[in-house]
């Protein structure tokens, strides 16, 4: 388990809230099948950019060694993670769509 910092502005205040997220066998097979550290998921969930996907998912993101790694989520479930080379395309759409 993990606990990240999300912060949420308004115009006035600003909520700091505490999400625990829980890294699966299946995730732990797949940052090594896809060589990605767990120290950048947590990178990546702390500092990275939020975008909604689809069904409620919340896609992080962040360009780091000129490839970006997305996180995808559901609530504190951290579904998948991979990293690719089209930067501008998911950055410029958000979610890839």
């Amino acid at each position: 388990m993990h606990l990240s910092s999300i912060a949420h502005y308004g115009l006035f205040s600003v909520t700091i809230f505490y999400m625990a997220w829980f890294l699966t066998k299946h995730i732990k097979s797949r940052l090594e099948k896809r060589n990605i550290r767990e120290e950048r998921i947590w990178e990546v969930l702390k500092d990275g950019e939020a975008v909604r996907g689809e069904e409620g998912t919340v896609i992080y993101q962040k360009v780091i060694d000129n490839k970006l790694l997305r996180v995808v989520t559901f609530k504190d479930r951290i579904l998948t993670v991979y990293q690719t080379s089209k930067i501008k395309k998911y950055l410029k759409r958000g979610n890839g769509k």
